[in-house]
C-alpha cells in the first residue's frame, strides 16, 4: 500500500511540473483598431488612424502591423510607420497600446457625372508578434469608407477685382504698345 501511495504522489507530482512548464509560456493577447470617415470624395485623401493593444498578460515581442489595401498610394504616414508597411513596432508591453493617428490613403479623382452610387473602400490593418497570441480574432480589423465620385465640374472662386486689374493691366499694356507702334 505504500507503494501505491509512493506512486499517487510521484504521478501528482508529474503533473504539477508539467502544468508550471506549460503555463510558463509568454503569452501576449494583441489587437489592432482601425477608424476612419464613414465618407468621402474622390480626389481627396482619406486620413485613417490605427491602435495596436496589447491586452497581456505579458510583453508581445517582435511586432508587425501590416495594412490593406495596398493599391492605394499613401501620403506621409506619422511615426511609429512613417517608413511604410509592413510597420515594425518592436515590443508592446502588457496593457499598452500604440498610435498610429495619420495614414492617408490617396483616391484618384474621379469625375463621373451618371454616377450616383459611391465606392466603397475597404481599409484593414492586422498584427502579428513573436510571443503567442491565445487570441488571433482581434489581430485584424477594417472600416469601410464610402467615396463617392465629383459629379460636377468645381470651378474655383476668382476674385472678380483681381481680374479686372489684370484684365486692365493686359489692355493697357497692349494699348500702349499699339500707340508707340503708330507713332
Amino acid at each position: 500500500m505504500a507503494a501505491n501511495g509512493i506512486l499517487r504522489v510521484f504521478v501528482g507530482s508529474l503533473l504539477s511540473v508539467l502544468c508550471v512548464a506549460t503555463s510558463a509560456q509568454n503569452l501576449a493577447d494583441l489587437s489592432v483598431t482601425v477608424s476612419g470617415p464613414t465618407r468621402a470624395t474622390f480626389g481627396n485623401p482619406v486620413i485613417y488612424t490605427i491602435a495596436v493593444t496589447n491586452n497581456g498578460p505579458d510583453v508581445a515581442s517582435n511586432v508587425v502591423l501590416n495594412i490593406d489595401p495596398l493599391i492605394f498610394p499613401f501620403g506621409s504616414v506619422s511615426d511609429p510607420c512613417s517608413a511604410g508597411f509592413p510597420c515594425a513596432l518592436g515590443s508592446i508591453g502588457a496593457n499598452q497600446s500604440v498610435l498610429i493617428p495619420s495614414v492617408p490613403v490617396s483616391t484618384p479623382y474621379l469625375y463621373c457625372p451618371q454616377c450616383l452610387d459611391p465606392l466603397p473602400l475597404v481599409f484593414a490593418a492586422n498584427v502579428t508578434g513573436g510571443t503567442p497570441d491565445p487570441n488571433s480574432v482581434n489581430n485584424r480589423a477594417l472600416t469601410t469608407t464610402s467615396v463617392f465620385p465629383v459629379r460636377r465640374l468645381e470651378v474655383a472662386p476668382i476674385d472678380t477685382c483681381w481680374l479686372l486689374v489684370s484684365l486692365g493691366s493686359l489692355l493697357g499694356l497692349s494699348a500702349a504698345s499699339s500707340l508707340r507702334r503708330r507713332s
